[in-house]
């Protein structure tokens, strides 16, 4: 039995999940009045909002 794996699909749906992980961290501190202290995060959310 051979078992064949879409790769692509995959990588798809990793780099997915990772995007949504980082939404629901902004999203919650937004939301919740937390101070952003990254950078990183910083640039995240402002890719999302503009």
């Amino acid at each position: 039995m051979r078992i064949a794996n879409n790769v692509p699909a995959l990588t798809a749906f990793n780099s997915l999940n990772s995007a949504n992980n980082n939404l629901q961290k902004v999203i919650k501190q937004v939301s919740t009045g937390l101070q952003i202290n990254s950078a990183s995060i910083n640039d995240f959310r402002t890719g999302v909002m503009f």
